[in-house]
């Protein structure tokens, strides 16, 4: 039986830093949001956007297309851990790859990778040479998110590291596993700040 994939797209950061909604800010005059969500309906037939209010969810819901479902943080104020969790409980997929909003250039065959990866565990995880890993760029099974990721928010906890310290089963995937699918590894390239954004706008992507 083929794999049940979906895709959840984290969507409810501040964005403080860049003065607005990331998620609609243009790179190379398409929103980040609309590139993300584009890679992952390669991937998935169910996309579901978490976002952190209704105000969010209306701003996005204006430049993307149907077929996309647009949810709110069940609770506030506990960062994309909720917006996993949230999302978990509003997929039927048995895998789900969780990804943020502002990846102008996620690589949709680095996602079905990962899927391939986790299939039979927990979880895949990119992981770079320093042991920096890439949560938010990884592949999980549903219900196990939810089973440890509720338990640790009802402790108060709300580290996706934790998350994956707590899983029992993780597959860690170096990045250079992953380079002759994405030689640049530009699918891990986030847009935090507005010198990020400049240089998003110069990148040639493959």
């Amino acid at each position: 039986m083929r794999m049940q994939k979906g895709v959840i797209v984290l969507a409810g950061g501040a964005s403080k830093r860049m003065g607005g909604n990331k998620a609609l800010l243009r790179v190379k005059g398409v929103p980040m949001i609309e590139r993300v969500i584009d890679a992952a309906s390669k991937v998935s037939g169910e996309v579901i956007v978490v976002t952190s209010s209704k105000r969010a969810s209306a701003s996005i819901s204006k430049v993307i297309g149907r077929g996309v479902t647009i949810i709110e943080d069940e609770e506030r104020g506990w960062g994309p851990l909720m917006g996993m969790v949230t999302g978990c409980k509003r997929s039927h997929a048995e895998y789900v790859a969780v990804v943020p909003c502002d990846a102008p250039y996620l690589n949709p065959r680095v996602l079905m990778e990962l899927f391939k990866r986790a299939e039979g565990h927990d979880a895949a995880v990119p992981r770079w040479p320093n042991g920096y890993l890439e949560p938010l760029h990884s592949a999980y099974r549903r219900q196990a998110v939810l089973e440890v990721a509720q338990d640790l928010l009802k402790k108060g906890f709300r580290s996706i590291h934790r998350l994956i310290e707590s899983l029992k089963d993780v597959v860690y995937v170096s990045v250079e596993e992953l380079r002759p699918i994405d030689e640049k590894l530009l699918t891990f390239f986030n847009v935090n700040t507005p010198r990020d954004l400049l240089i998003a706008e110069t990148v040639e992507s493959a």
